[in-house]
């Protein structure tokens, strides 16, 4: 065989020329058509291939699932925060309430004029209920006429003491005045129960007595 290049002879197995160094035709790589790649290769590839596409699928399938579960837990903070929002207005609208209205109502106790015999006592009494009556007071003015020293005795008592006062004995009242002609009454009331107002004459062993004047139970109850 001889060197393409400068023409020497050289072994035919050679893969070189041994004068000039250049590659000879058995130097190159064989080249493999298709058909020569074994069958187990072409099994390998599509293995491969499909693994590689299942994994793919696995990775979009679990971005899919994790987008789902983000949206669903949005919705669910979201559903929260409106309930708390809806919680504090209506707290809201419980804070800024108005206040309960009241209205004044008036009961006479004593109007005109009352006779008082000697020896007796007038009275009348009145209950009060501090779970639907407020601002509760006895207010008025009154004046006593005949006998020789035109007088009469007043007390305001709750029932116990009342009786305890025109019994003779201690007692606390509400209001109380020794003889007098004129009076003037102005008393509040705290608490549930019954009263008495009285007009005493049992002092007096001849003399009738006209007490004169207006004395109202004022309170105020929920409109």
């Amino acid at each position: 065989m001889f060197c393409s290049a400068c023409v020497k002879e050289i072994p035919s197995e050679s893969a070189y020329c041994l004068a000039c160094g250049k590659p000879t035709p058995n130097s190159e790589t064989p080249v493999h058509e298709a058909s020569d790649i074994p069958a187990s290769s072409h099994r390998y590839g599509r293995v491969l291939r499909f693994t590689l596409l299942s994994m793919i699928g696995v990775v979009i399938a679990g971005a899919i699932f994790i987008e789902i579960n983000v949206q669903l837990s949005d919705a669910q903070y979201e559903g929260a925060l409106a309930a708390r929002r809806a919680a504090a207005g209506a707290s809201a609208v419980s804070f800024v309430r108005p206040e309960p209205v009241y209205i004044s109502q008036s009961r006479p106790l004593v109007s005109g004029s009352v006779a008082v015999n000697p020896g007796t006592m007038w009275y009348t009494w009145f209950r009060v209920d501090m779970t639907t009556m407020r601002d509760v007071r006895v207010v008025g003015r009154f004046e006593a006429a005949g006998g020789f020293g035109n007088d009469i005795q007043a007390v305001l008592a709750d029932a116990d003491n009342f009786e305890n006062w025109k019994n003779g004995h201690a007692a606390q009242v509400l209001y109380g005045t020794n003889k007098t002609t004129v009076g003037s009454i102005d008393v509040p009331i705290v608490s549930s129960g019954t009263y008495y107002l009285g007009l005493n004459n049992r002092f007096a062993l001849l003399s009738a007595k006209t007490v004169s004047g207006a004395i109202d139970l004022q309170y105020k109850v929920l409109q």
